[in-house]
């Protein structure tokens, strides 16, 4: 199967939300287009890559105006493109990078909001290289090859986030552990990592609070991601043995109740280091 992407997601979206407004359902479609039923659905999940012919046809029988027509078009072919983080991940085995972590690398560049919550681990977008080489130390271990393209790849991803030319609202919210265990750290880690978080909490558009108790996000670490088109949030978890993307409403919806629950617990992590450091 193939991974989704931002692109093939958002042509999923639409074709669907077209299938819908004309009252077909997924079976009718396949059987119009002459596809199978699961096909239909991988498409309208983006799991599926499709051909410009297999566009067209949806454009056809959807009766889909111009515009609409060559954006879906365009999509298709930004779905099939080479992504920028490919020179950074083994492409035998893609050890040391999750198999699916590439549409998070997506999302991240172009969400208008993006809310992390992390009981443990400082959030990838604000580590320092120090800070990923002790954690690479400690965590299951990988060839010295990968672990440098994963500490390649992530300079490469916080540079390209840093020269967004419309950067998004960020809440990160941070698990009192993160703070406590930064605090263990040999001082050539620590120092640098503490000015990254109060630098960057400073920034505009940045807030980085400390939960110190029990709370709804208690569960699991967790990225709420919104994309800047009118499309439902993804939530991100990511986990030992992989990541999972969420997509639906009702699921997507209690992980931003529990965040926002949260987030009224905390406290600035300025106050929190002024307070316990």
């Amino acid at each position: 199967m193939t991974r989704p992407t931002v692109s093939r997601r958002r042509m999923g979206i639409r074709l669907q939300r077209r299938r819908q407004e004309i009252g077909l359902s997924e079976r009718e479609v396949a059987e119009l287009l002459g596809y199978t039923y699961k096909s239909i659905q991988r498409i309208e999940k983006g799991t599926q890559g499709t051909k410009q012919t297999t566009i067209e046809k949806f454009i056809e029988h959807y009766k889909i105006p111009g515009d609409e027509a060559s954006y879906l078009l365009g999509l298709r072919v930004r779905g099939a493109e080479r992504g920028w983080w490919e020179d950074y991940i083994d492409k035998g085995t893609k050890e040391g990078t999750r198999p699916d972590f590439p549409m998070f690398l997506e999302y991240e560049q172009i969400a208008t909001l993006i809310r992390c919550y992390e009981a443990e681990l400082v959030p990838g977008l604000l580590q320092t290289i120090e800070y990923l080489r002790w954690l690479q130390r400690v965590q299951l271990p990988i060839p010295h090859e990968v672990a440098e393209k994963v500490g390649l790849l992530r300079e490469r991803r916080q540079a390209l986030f840093a020269n967004r030319t419309d950067m998004p609202q960020m809440q990160f919210l941070l698990g009192e552990s993160v703070i406590r265990t930064l605090m263990q750290l040999p001082a050539e880690v620590r120092d640098g990592q503490l000015a990254r978080l109060t630098d960057t909490a400073r920034m505009a558009g940045v807030e980085i609070r400390v939960v110190m108790q029990l709370h709804p996000l208690a569960a699991g670490n967790c990225v709420i991601l919104n994309d800047p088109e009118d499309f439902p949030p993804i939530v991100y978890t990511d986990h030992l043995d992989g990541c999972r993307y969420l997509e639906d409403a009702d699921v997507t919806s209690r992980y931003e109740f529990a965040f926002s629950r949260t987030w009224e617990m905390s406290v600035s992590i300025e106050e929190y280091l002024n307070e316990h450091v």
